[in-house]
């Protein structure tokens, strides 16, 4: 049985996860808004991603969940843009604007349970980051047709701050 290396909880949105890191280096992460089938999807998940060496920087996800959750960030970057440019996304809070957006795409709230999302718009144009409760794992504006900043390959760092320089990305 392996042992509990540290528990930390993080809050969203009003959701509060609560992730315990073992000493093997395996993260598993539970929130209440989280069904046990997506518990233990996740638990497979950073199971399989602990005996993999595709990322030596990051191996907490596989690449099948980091491919997942890259497609499923730029859904996600596409309508907040969408809301910015077209809606009255601009005028609204991150928190409202996702809220507005969960409503419509609920499988996207249940995919990005357990991370930190941040919004950033800035004239006219929009950016959205994931990161976990260690760091940012990818960046994406919605004006262009692939993710933007993938930093799954980086040392890791301790922040969840956005680094796109959107005025030069969106012109």
């Amino acid at each position: 049985m392996a042992r509990i290396a540290s528990s930390f909880t993080v809050k969203t949105l009003g959701i509060t996860t609560l992730c315990t890191t073992l000493l093997i280096g395996i993260t598993a992460c539970v929130n209440d808004a989280t069904n046990k089938a997506e518990v233990d999807n996740a638990n497979n998940l950073h199971a399989s991603a602990a005996g993999s060496s595709n990322n030596s920087h990051y191996p907490r996800y596989s690449q099948e969940r980091r491919g997942d959750l890259a497609s499923q960030l730029k859904d996600l970057a596409n309508h907040v843009d969408g809301h910015v440019k077209f809606g009255n996304g601009a005028n609204m809070s991150s928190d409202d604007l996702l809220a507005e957006i969960y409503k419509n795409r609920p499988q996207l709230q249940t995919s990005f349970a357990t991370f930190n999302i941040k919004i950033k718009v800035e004239d006219g144009h929009s950016a959205v980051l994931l990161c976990d409760a260690h760091r940012e794992l990818l960046e994406d504006s919605g004006c262009t047709a692939n993710i933007d900043a993938n930093y799954w390959q980086q040392e890791v760092s301790q922040s969840c701050e956005f680094k796109l320089d959107l005025a030069m990305i969106c012109q």
